[in-house]
């Protein structure tokens, strides 16, 4: 047999089926594009570590519509909406793409996509990871991605990474004033869509749904980004990971001691181990980096002390031991 009858290849153009299902099948999505910081000293020394991301990366991957809850049982808290019954959850998770120090999550603006779930989701990964000593630094925005198996391009997955490599700076995932505005207009569409029903009076239109409640509407999509003095949107992870142990002067019943303490010793100490680590690091860069996640940090733990301050006293005796005990993970 001749060399060239063993050729495995065939001959492809522009024209042929498999070109125009790629293209066709180029999709709108939020796409986080997502750097582990440190990740050559990890690859080189612990490589334990790196192992781990790509396990936690898989879980919350596979776990998008029912994230693992850490308070201590086995039940399953919901992170977003179930999808339709008759549609496979399994057919609709995010697609997650790690190469060296990066990861790529993508997920596709369909009925079921929810951005403030989306940030949800991110913001678990990010905190469970920094629990485990592991930093993340990236970019999220919209735009046509391509993702599957094999690889990964579009306008949406460069934007992203633009943002991490260039804006980012800290260990935090910025988000794209594109998508922003974007939830906003899809937010507005939403809520005239539902709520467009009113009624004449005195030369008034009076929506049967009152009209007030828009902002709400507005709020719950941004309820978990920050934004920092030079302007820069990011998603408030450590928020969103210590809501375990955020009081509110509406609640019942007092928090779970037990739940709070085992919280605050098996993760937040840990947390705060690693950054006066961090802050000691030889290398200026690295150490910019941990001064920015002790101020991110403490602004944190000094936000839920005041939740403790807002309730009522007379019920919840648990008050000042629970501030006392969170005091003394601020770093100074």
């Amino acid at each position: 047999m001749e060399w060239y009858e063993k050729w495995p290849y065939k001959q492809i153009g522009f024209e042929d089926v498999e070109q125009k299902d790629i293209k066709e099948n180029m999709c709108e999505c939020c796409i986080a594009f997502i750097d582990i910081l440190g990740f050559k000293a990890m690859a080189n020394k612990n490589i334990e570590k790196v192992i781990l991301a790509l396990r936690y990366i898989k879980m919350f991957r596979d776990s998008f519509y029912r994230i693992p809850s850490r308070m201590g049982n086995p039940k399953y808290t919901e992170v977003v909406s179930e999808p339709d019954e008759e549609m496979d959850e399994y057919d609709n998770l995010p697609k997650a793409t790690m190469f060296s120090d990066s990861i790529v999550i993508s997920k596709e603006i369909d009925e079921y996509f929810s951005f403030s779930n989306f940030i949800q989701f991110i913001a678990q990964l990010q905190f469970e990871l920094l629990r485990e000593g592991i930093l993340l630094r990236g970019g999220i925005d919209i735009g046509p991605v391509y993702h599957d198996d094999s690889f990964i391009f579009g306008s949406g997955m460069i934007s992203a990474y633009l943002l991490e490599s260039e804006v980012s700076k800290y260990p935090r995932i910025t988000i794209s004033r594109n998508t922003i505005e974007k939830i906003q207009l899809w937010d507005k569409e939403e809520f005239e869509n539902k709520f467009k029903d009113y009624i004449w009076f005195d030369d008034k239109k009076i929506f049967l749904f009152p009209k007030d409640l828009e902002n709400d509407l507005y709020d719950n999509e941004f309820a978990f980004i920050k934004r920092d003095s030079e302007d820069i949107i990011y998603i408030d992870y450590m928020r969103i990971g210590c809501q375990m142990i955020q009081a509110s002067k509406e609640d019942i019943y007092a928090m779970n001691k037990y739940v709070c303490t085992n919280f605050i010793e098996d993760t937040l100490s840990k947390i705060q181990e690693l950054i006066y680590n961090g802050i000691k690091n030889e290398d200026i860069r690295v150490r910019e980096k941990y001064e920015w996640l002790r101020k991110y940090f403490n602004t944190t733990i000094r936000q839920i002390i005041k939740t403790y301050e807002n309730r009522i006293v007379d019920i919840y005796e648990e008050n000042e031991e629970m501030k006392e005990m969170l005091s003394t993970l601020l770093i100074v």
